[in-house]
């Protein structure tokens, strides 16, 4: 009641992806491509292939600005680090959280990869009109795939990187780059992003 009557403002996300029929299923947003859709090029024919709500959506009284997405560097070995970075302002007239979205995909592999996944978030809360940085932590074993031989491993080439207010709402995107020989990950497995969140001043 109180989110209906506009005393909280809500900040939650969703985790799945809603379909728009019963038809559509299953619907996720970490498809390969073409997967989950009638056609690579398009949607199906008397409906859209996209899910009604999108992994990730949700709805707030107020809304941010994403800018300035930066990479701490372009080239990253195999079993190094990236810092990807980006500023979020609050532009309406009241204040909320924001969940920021850190998405990659990785176009390059030896085995086709999903078109996105999900590889970090933080809530940010901001007064009207506050801004802060967001820099995510990557490590290139967060990268790491089975292969062919079911090895677990990261290969070089180029990221796409997608940061957004849901996995449907891109609002940057950019590129970096895995340089070395392929690598096995054996225990040395990465699971979670640190996420650093710095308030800007104007």
């Amino acid at each position: 009641m109180d989110v209906l009557m506009g005393d909280v403002n809500p900040s939650g996300r969703l985790p799945i992806s809603v379909p728009r029929s019963v038809g559509q299923v299953p619907v996720y947003y970490g498809h390969k491509q073409s997967g989950g859709r009638s056609h690579w090029t398009g949607h199906y024919v008397d409906e859209s292939a996209k899910p009604l709500y999108p992994f990730g959506h949700g709805l707030s009284y107020t809304q941010f600005h994403y800018t300035d997405l930066a990479f701490s560097n372009r080239v990253v070995d195999v079993h190094g680090c990236v810092d990807i970075s980006c500023a979020i302002r609050n532009i309406g007239a009241r204040a909320g959280d924001e969940i920021v979205q850190l998405y990659i995909r990785d176009p390059e592999a030896d085995v086709t990869r999903p078109i996105q996944e999900l590889r970090g978030f933080a809530r940010v809360s901001l007064a009207a009109g506050a801004a802060a940085r967001v820099t995510f932590r990557l490590s290139a074993h967060q990268l790491a795939f089975y292969n062919r031989s079911m090895q677990f491993v990261v290969e070089p080439g180029v990221v796409e990187v997608m940061v957004g207010a849901s996995s449907e709402d891109i609002r940057l995107q950019g590129t970096f780059a895995v340089t070395g020989d392929t690598a096995e990950v054996g225990e040395e497995k990465v699971f979670t992003t640190p996420v650093e969140i710095q308030p800007l001043r104007d």
